[in-house]
Parts: C-alpha cells; sequence; structure tokens
C-alpha cells in the first residue's frame, strides 16, 4: 500500500459513455481500455516520500518559510471553497486572497539544496 509504482493510467468517462450512444463492438471494446499516462518525471516514487516533512525540517532550522506555508493553505482553501460555493450557486466566485507559488524543487537535486 501507498507505493506510487507502474505508469499512471486514465479512463475518460466518454469511453464509458459511447456504449450508450453507440452500441458497437468497438465502442464496447474501447470501454475495457486504460491508456498510459506519459510521466513527467519519471519514478517520483523513489525520491519524492518524506520530503513535505524534510522541507519543513529546513525551514525551521534556516529560520525561512516552508512550501506549504499558511498563506498557501488559506489560498487553498478558499479556491477549495469557491469552487464548491460556485457550484451550489451557478455564480463566478471571486477570490480574495493570493499566494506567492513556491520554487519547485530541483529534479536530482542534493538533499542539502531543499
Amino acid at each position: 500500500p501507498n507505493f506510487g509504482g507502474g505508469t499512471p493510467k486514465i479512463y475518460r468517462k466518454e469511453q464509458y459513455t459511447d456504449v450508450i450512444y453507440q452500441d458497437t463492438p468497438a465502442a464496447k471494446a474501447r470501454k475495457e481500455v486504460f491508456y498510459d499516462l506519459p510521466e513527467l518525471f519519471p519514478r517520483v516514487k523513489d525520491y519524492s516520500r518524506g520530503l513535505g516533512v524534510l522541507d519543513l525540517a529546513k525551514a525551521i532550522e534556516t529560520n525561512t518559510q516552508n512550501r506549504a506555508n499558511g498563506e498557501l493553505i488559506q489560498h487553498i482553501t478558499e479556491t477549495i471553497e469557491g469552487i464548491l460555493s460556485a457550484a451550489e450557486t451557478g455564480e463566478v466566485y471571486h477570490m480574495t486572497t493570493t499566494c506567492d507559488r513556491p520554487a519547485p524543487l530541483k529534479p536530482g537535486g542534493n538533499i542539502d539544496e531543499i
């Protein structure tokens, strides 16, 4: 459990609904297919576990802000609540928060560079 092995695969909802509108052997065959999703950063599972904790520890050690800081969390929370609000009311939700995008981790970088 909790391993990210293998190639990510996708299944599109259209594959299921195609059969409703086109009751053909080809549509039925497409219903059973999962498509490989190309990985932008292969083997992420090999080096990503614990990076959040490591980033937090490094921020404490260097007296800097970690990537998952309060400003980012507040913005993410408002985004989720805004989507739910827009879905319920049918109206556009106007965001009131902003945040700076955290710098990405360097692929293959040294742990001391986090």
